[in-house]
This record gives structure tokens, sequence and C-alpha cells, in this order.
């Protein structure tokens, strides 16, 4: 995709935003874990490194705003930038690697990493607790997400002038 943002791209920016959202209704253990973050692993992959941080910042922070900010405004604020920070990591890992070491490296981030950071402000029985189903969840989001991007890159229509240069190492067309 060249440097100008098309219709195209910002339509797409705005459904991933809005998956995201919808994603935040599907909750797996009845808490705050969510599908959430798939939308965004998929912009990230699909759009690139803008598109995934922009939309797992922005479904994060309207998915946790809709549920009224169980962990408090300032630490889902700190929970959107890790979200944006781990797809910009993953789309740029996708690129220059492959996507299967950038998805078990994105697991790893999304949910031991970001997890252990809030330790200082949310202790070390929270990092207990959560960092379980986190990865759990964060796995299966990273896993649909690859899966989805390698169903449409067969689809001209949905991704004639988007980023094509995702290695998909033994996922070979």
């Amino acid at each position: 995709m060249n440097s100008k943002l098309s219709v195209k791209f910002i339509t797409l920016c705005g459904m991933f935003i809005a998956l995201s959202v919808a994603g935040a209704f599907l909750k797996p253990f009845g808490n705050s874990i969510a599908f959430d973050s798939l939308p965004a692993f998929l912009a990230a992959s699909m759009l690139g490194p803008a598109a995934g941080a922009l939309t797992g910042l922005l479904g994060h922070l309207i998915s946790s705003a809709i549920v009224g900010f169980p962990f408090s405004l300032p630490v889902h604020l700190i929970v959107a930038v890790e979200m944006a920070i781990v797809m910009i990591i993953y789309s740029v890992l996708a690129r220059k690697i492959n996507i299967i070491v950038s998805a078990v490296i994105a697991v790893l981030l999304n949910g031991v990493v970001a997890t252990a950071l809030l330790i200082p402000i949310l202790g070390a029985p929270f990092f207990a607790v959560m960092v379980g189903p986190l990865t759990l969840v964060a796995a299966i989001n990273v896993m649909l997400a690859v899966l989805v991007h390698r169903a449409l890159s067969g689809i001209p229509s949905i991704t004639s002038d988007l980023n094509h240069d995702v290695k998909w190492w033994f996922l070979k067309k």
C-alpha cells in the first residue's frame, strides 16, 4: 500500500475497530478477558503496524469503557498502549521473519509480559490468577487472526491494495 490513505484502508480500520468492540462481548471465562484483540491482530497483519496499533488501542479503550473500566481508567490506558505495542511488534515480525514466529511472540507478549508489567499496580496475585487465561485467549485470538488472514489473502477484491509482504513460512500457497 502506498503512503496515501485510501478509502478502503480507512474503512477497513474502522471495521476492525468495530469488530474489536464486538469481540469484547465474547468472554469465554465470564470476566474481562475477551476476544477483542483478534481484529487488531488481523489489522496488524493485513494492513500494517499503524492500523494494528490503532485497532488494538482504540478497540481496548472502547471495549473497556463499555464495561466501565473494571481495573480503572489509568490501568486500561496502560493496557491499551501495551496492545498497540504488541500489534506493532507482531506486524513487523510477520514481515521480517514470518507470521508463525510473530504469532508465538505476540502470545507471550500479550499474555505474559503485558500482564507482568501490571504487577506493580495490581499485584502478584492478579498476575497469578490472570496470566493463564489471558495467555490462552491471546493464543486463540492470534491463531484465529492468522487463519482468517490466510483465508482472506486469496480474495483479490479484499486484498488487492493491502500489504502482501507477510512471510507465511511453511504455509505456502
